[in-house]
């Protein structure tokens, strides 16, 4: 589409003065490509070799990745202590993390809260729970009512109260038949209790939860009581999916190494992937000192540097006039470092992250692809352009 556009819209609607290239620009870029060819060809693979050797042990060594999906979107401070202070106002300061029940019914429900409640209160205890919310705490099992009706009318009975009853004139009260029970109370109260297939299942909300792995291994000897985190779990969906983009940007590159060997030869391909390793690993590393460490963002902008740093590798060992080339890689770099160069002052951590890896990567091969020539990997005529 982008070919399209320039052949049929830019050569036939833009007239011919605007086709024409800036003499300044022309002049700058040839005496930029006189003082590449000038440099010499043992010192610039020594140098690149070198550095590569050190950019690539500073990051092996410094690398460290967060997988915090709260990076996609993070707030402003002051937005978030204001949403903290009405949260707490309302009583509705609850963890991400919480509890579920599951039941046959709604009854085994309350059951099972009321066996858990114990636990729960070692934990306050202890320090590791702030506080909790489950549906048992207002409405009782049935067997825990019935329990209490027979203790009151056992103390009905007793003769202590009996005399006391006499002296204020007044009977016994009578039995209770009628029993508290989940479906007697409106629908909004009962949130926390919520039908799932062909079972029940209730939630407790908790409040400045710092529980430790022992601990939340006394909760599965709990009958059907599971531990959720949603965060944690999206965070290792995150993980998961970095080692795979890992996995594919070393095989993108590997994959271009063999096709270059290919089809541009030996010396032409190892250049090219030498430039590719120093750009990709320097932007990464700058990225990490910049960030103080890395995410899945700086993965997914490695690869589209690697895209754009294979183009401008290609065109510099192609049989093409060297200041050409300097003129064309420059203005397409510019161009790239301004588009994405911009995002790196987003608010949001993976937009920013995204931004300052790719904008280091294009400028960092712009400034090492003209070398290439430097190197004397041009093309033969057997490895004729891709």
């Amino acid at each position: 589409m982008a070919f399209l556009t320039v052949k049929m819209v830019f050569e036939h609607w833009l007239p011919p003065a605007s086709m024409t290239v800036n003499p300044y620009l022309l002049r700058f870029c040839a005496r930029l490509s006189q003082g590449y060819c000038r440099t010499s060809p043992k010192w610039v693979l020594t140098s690149l070799v070198i550095t590569l050797i050190l950019v690539s042990s500073g990051l092996l060594v410094q690398m460290q990745f967060s997988d915090d999906v709260r990076l996609f979107n993070q707030s402003p401070a002051e937005l978030l202590q204001q949403e903290q202070q009405v949260r707490h106002a309302g009583g509705q300061n609850w963890d991400s993390r919480f509890i579920v029940l599951l039941g046959d019914s709604t009854e085994q429900l309350l059951q099972h809260e009321h066996a858990l409640q114990p636990l729960l209160h070692t934990w306050q205890q202890q320090g590791k729970l702030g506080n909790w919310q489950a549906t048992v705490q207002r409405v009782p099992p049935l067997q825990l009512q019935l329990e209490v009706q027979q203790l009151l009318q056992q103390a009905y009975q007793s003769e202590s109260i009996q005399d006391y009853l006499q002296q204020l004139q007044l009977k016994p009260p009578a039995i209770i038949t009628n029993r508290l029970t989940p479906e007697s109370f409106p629908a909004d109260f009962m949130q926390q209790i919520q039908p799932l297939n062909s079972q029940f299942a209730s939630i407790i909300l908790l409040s400045k939860v710092a529980l430790t792995s022992s601990d939340l291994a006394l909760l599965t000897t709990y009958p059907q009581a599971y531990w959720l985190d949603p965060i944690a779990d999206t965070n290792a969906s995150v993980k998961k999916l970095r080692y795979q983009l890992s996995i594919w940007l070393a095989l993108a590159l590997a994959l271009a190494v063999v096709i270059l060997f290919w089809r541009r030869g030996s010396h032409a391909a190892s250049a090219i992937m030498l430039m590719l390793l120093l750009a990709i690993s320097s932007a990464l590393l700058l990225s990490l000192q910049l960030q103080q460490q890395l995410n899945i963002f700086n993965l997914i902008a490695a690869l589209l540097v690697l895209a754009l740093a294979l183009d401008y590798g290609i065109f510099f060992t192609a049989k093409l006039q060297h200041k050409d080339v300097v003129q064309a890689v420059l203005l397409s770099a510019t161009t790239s470092c301004l588009a994405f160069g911009l995002l790196a002052f987003s608010k949001t951590p993976a937009i920013a992250s995204f931004g300052l890896t790719v904008f280091l990567g294009v400028a960092l091969a712009c400034v090492l692809s003209p070398l290439l020539s430097v190197l004397a990997v041009k093309e033969s005529k057997i490895h004729a352009a891709l």
